[in-house]
């Protein structure tokens, strides 16, 4: 396997080739974000920079949920072109239950574990246990 990556900041690295976003797009079969949430990441990901991608990609997003543009990626998971998408992130916490992505086929959605305390993951536990009554009611 070849990995390739791409961050504005970074001119090479001792593991992954170093490329352009659109090169990254065109070539990559998995993207694996962890990306920051700035003026220029916000939306990144959008039917645009989706176009440019393989058919079939897989994106896992462990980066910010503002840094994908939900509406797009669902629209790139009904049609195929995105094949399946992994994240612990979302634009706010819980997702809205209008958030295009609770409903698109083939997203791996987990708990946000960053803060991986004793105290956190209890209250992340009780979270959702909450989430899934709701989703049973």
């Amino acid at each position: 396997m070849e990995v390739i990556a791409y961050d504005p900041f970074l001119k090479e690295h001792p593991i992954a080739r170093m490329t352009s976003l659109d090169e990254l797009a065109a070539k990559a079969d998995v993207i694996s974000m962890h990306t920051p949430l700035t003026d220029d990441t916000r939306g990144m990901v959008n039917a645009a920079l989706l176009a440019k991608m393989k058919d079939g990609v897989i994106l896992i997003n462990t980066g910010r949920g503002k840094c994908v543009v939900d509406a797009d990626l669902a629209a790139a998971l009904q049609s195929g072109k995105l094949r399946a998408y992994g994240t612990d992130v979302w634009p706010s916490d819980p997702p809205p239950a209008d958030c295009p992505l609770l409903s698109a086929p083939n997203v791996i959605m987990a708990p946000h574990l960053g803060a991986n305390s004793k105290e956190n993951l209890g209250r992340i536990g009780d979270e959702v246990v909450l989430i899934l009554k709701d989703f049973k009611a």
